[in-house]
């Protein structure tokens, strides 16, 4: 009995919590705008496009620009000054397919942001349908604890008249005994749930998701998927081309540079024409350079490494592509068991239902309690299995509508 009395305080404590945090109801499409706005992960994601196109400008990186001034017997004896201006560049081949790599990690950025609004959707969804279920498994059970109630007071009566068995009595208060932990349970995961739920949508707020149909209305075939147009494919894909960029950036890494210089001096005294020149008298020239790289074994191995990069993505997009085709395998088998089996129950189980409780309904009526009461436990039964086939489901149909979403 003190087991008993331990349940039945803490499925007290809940309910009594239950009732004085008033939820606020919500819609999907809410939930996943909520969700949306709040999201720090998405947040960051739109920072990073942000960043991404920032960086775009950053293609020219042309060297700094070097000035010089020499003052002293640059020429000779006699004090003379000069000043220079030096530019280097690299081939415009290389700074165009910098640019090319930075728009594609821009590009790469805003697929990111779109593959993760999509995971963020398919959780909430996934959550939010999860606590419908639970509530609908709570309403049933709560119910069937009233009963047990009834079926309790009922038996301590006709014990006390003494027209039934101890065993009646006994066999009333292991099942509602029973009852009660399957409750406590359900609260237990409808409390993580709602934690779930909370931290999804960033929010402190008591929510009570509200649906027109506990069953998500969809339908999928074997052939459905074209997994190449997934978002987290094209994301592998648009790597595999910078790992190819930059492949080529390497070898145009080996390519000359260039460089662009003007000198202005004096030079005092007298010059190979036998004028004389003073300080008033300043003489030019230009410089133009080309630099070739002598040492490139760095370079080929940046390039060597590129290649293993290639390899690296390739083989980072076949692997995305067969996860999506086992999920997609693995999940459609699910879906269409769990869809085979929701049809049977509502073709032969459900209408069972209406006939068991017409047969608790007579036993109840010539006083054969205990059967009555075994019939009412059965059809509660029935009813929590029916509701987790459409639990398993829904996820499967989520899941599925996951792997379609395309860019």
């Amino acid at each position: 009995m003190n087991k008993l009395l331990l349940v039945q305080t803490v499925s007290l404590f809940f309910f009594i919590h239950s009732f004085f945090v008033k939820a606020q109801k919500i819609t999907l499409a809410e939930a996943i705008h909520v969700a949306m706005q709040n999201n720090l992960e998405i947040k960051n994601e739109q920072l990073y496009i942000d960043k991404s196109k920032k960086l775009i400008s950053t293609a020219f990186n042309i060297p700094s620009t070097h000035i010089s001034l020499d003052i002293g017997n640059v020429n000779g004896a006699l004090l003379d000054n000069r000043w220079s201006i030096q530019q280097s560049f690299s081939s415009p081949l290389l700074y165009g397919k910098q640019k090319k790599i930075l728009k594609q990690n821009w590009k790469i950025a805003t697929f990111n942001k779109t593959l993760k609004e999509l995971e963020i959707k398919k959780n909430v969804t996934q959550i939010f349908y999860t606590l419908v279920c639970l509530e609908e498994k709570r309403k049933i059970l709560t119910l069937l604890d009233s009963i047990h109630k009834k079926f309790i007071s009922k038996i301590n009566l006709l014990s006390a008249e003494g027209e039934t068995d101890i065993l009646a009595k006994l066999y009333s208060e292991n099942e509602r005994t029973t009852l009660l932990i399957k409750l406590n349970n359900l609260e237990q995961e409808t409390s993580i749930a709602k934690k779930i739920f909370k931290t999804l949508l960033y929010t402190e707020s008591e929510l009570e998701p509200i649906v027109d149909n506990l069953k998500i209305e969809t339908s999928f075939s074997k052939d459905d998927p074209t997994i190449e147009n997934h978002i987290s494919l094209q994301v592998k894909e648009e790597e595999k081309k910078i790992a190819s960029m930059n492949s080529s950036l390497e070898k145009i890494k080996l390519f000359p540079e260039f460089s662009l210089a003007y000198f202005n001096g004096t030079f005092q005294g007298f010059a190979a024409d036998n004028k004389e020149y003073t300080l008033q008298d300043r003489f030019q020239s230009v410089q133009i350079g080309i630099d070739f790289p002598l040492f490139f074994i760095t370079n080929k191995k940046n390039i060597e490494v590129s290649y293993l990069h290639q390899k690296i993505s390739q083989n980072n997009y076949l692997l995305q592509k067969q996860i999506l085709k086992t999920q997609w395998t693995y999940t459609y088998e699910q879906y269409k068991k769990n869809k085979e089996l929701l049809e049977y129950f509502e073709k032969i189980t459900l209408p069972n239902i209406i006939i068991i409780e017409s047969i608790a309904e007579k036993k109840f009526s010539v006083g054969e309690y205990l059967e009555w009461f075994n019939h009412i436990n059965q059809v509660a039964s029935i009813k929590i299995s029916y509701i987790d086939i459409i639990k398993s489901l829904n996820e499967n149909s989520i899941e599925l509508e996951y792997l379609l979403e395309k860019k």
